[in-house]
């Protein structure tokens, strides 16, 4: 399943344009996993951006193997730097969750940008690659990027996190159903 804003929205309040949502975007799969990109431009002052997926809930995995990813790319629009600064613990921007709400992975520090000048910060869970286990039953997943942007300033992300049995449960699971096959059949 994949979902994209139809068009650009303005955000306004009490004193005019806030922010803009130029693009977003969401994806799901059945492994289970999520997608989420953005691209954002901040009003007149520093705008603070929320930005969450729905919790996907699912048959739970026992002791699931996972990965996190996500990446910032921010803009200087009016020549004085950009910056977003993460709103996460730690200082992150982005934070993967299991099981309605408990923290898996906070992701990407702080970026700058030199003025009239693009920057990218991206980080990954578990790094450099491959997958890492969850001890015990997971149930549901969900996304969120949470960070404030410079006035004026662009900001884009993407990431994607996704959970798979472990491979001796899968093959468990693959045991079982050419079991089961195999008594229809007969």
């Amino acid at each position: 399943y994949v979902w994209d804003l139809p068009g650009s929205y303005e955000l306004t309040g009490d004193g005019g344009l806030v922010g803009t949502i130029g693009d977003l975007g969401v994806g799901v799969e059945v492994d289970p996993a999520l997608a989420l990109n953005f691209t954002v431009t901040a009003g007149a002052v520093p705008t603070t951006f929320t930005i969450t997926t729905a919790v996907l809930g699912f048959a739970p995995i026992n002791n699931p193997l996972a990965f996190a990813t996500a990446a910032i790319t921010v803009t200087d629009n009016d020549h004085d730097g950009a910056m977003t600064t993460g709103l996460q613990p730690g200082g992150k921007a982005y934070q993967a969750r299991i099981n309605a709400g408990v923290p898996w992975a906070n992701l990407v520090d702080m970026v700058m940008s030199p003025p009239d000048d693009s920057a990218t910060g991206s980080e990954r869970r578990p790094t450099p690659s491959g997958r890492e286990m969850i001890a015990g039953l997971v149930s549901s997943i969900q996304t969120e990027f949470k960070f404030t942007l410079t006035a004026n300033d662009s900001a884009s992300g993407t990431s994607r996190f996704d959970v798979i049995p472990e491979p001796a449960t899968l093959g468990l699971l693959v045991a079982g159903g050419l079991a089961l096959l195999r008594r229809r059949s007969r």
